[in-house]
């Protein structure tokens, strides 16, 4: 019960966005949030990294409706470049291999200077990494 008491007290003074998944079954719906969207985000410039599928795509989604300026950033071109073409507007892509660490300063400082002020609102991490083991 003290759990819950304190959820309650956080629920009021937080800040709190939640998304559904793509695919929603009812068991699922148990385990998400159901606090509403409030919080102003329109104009906030959006990294979404692994944004050229899956879940970083439907997040992309989201953001883009809420109006927001959103960067996808992914290794595989091509899946950016459709990504891009099928969210339409407010949307742009940059091709890093997320697993090449080394000169990440460098790709910060390009992926800032691709919003109009240089400026970095939002941050998504959904990069993940495909092997030949994922497809067997």
């Amino acid at each position: 019960m003290k759990i819950l008491d304190c959820v309650n007290k956080m629920q009021k003074k937080l800040v709190h966005m939640s998304l559904q998944p793509v695919y929603m079954t009812d068991e699922l719906k148990n385990y998400y949030s159901i606090f509403p969207i409030n919080c102003e985000i329109s104009g906030a410039n959006a990294v979404v990294t692994g944004g050229g599928s899956g879940i970083g795509f439907a997040i992309a989604k989201m953001l883009i409706s809420q109006g927001c300026n959103v960067l996808l950033v992914g290794s595989n071109k091509n899946k950016l470049q459709n990504a891009v073409q099928l969210l339409g507007k407010n949307i742009d892509y940059y091709c890093w291999d997320l697993n090449e660490v080394k000169e990440i300063e460098k790709h910060i400082v390009t992926i800032c200077e691709k919003f109009e002020n240089n400026k970095l609102d939002i941050w998504v991490n959904c990069h993940g990494i495909y092997s030949e083991y994922d497809s067997r």
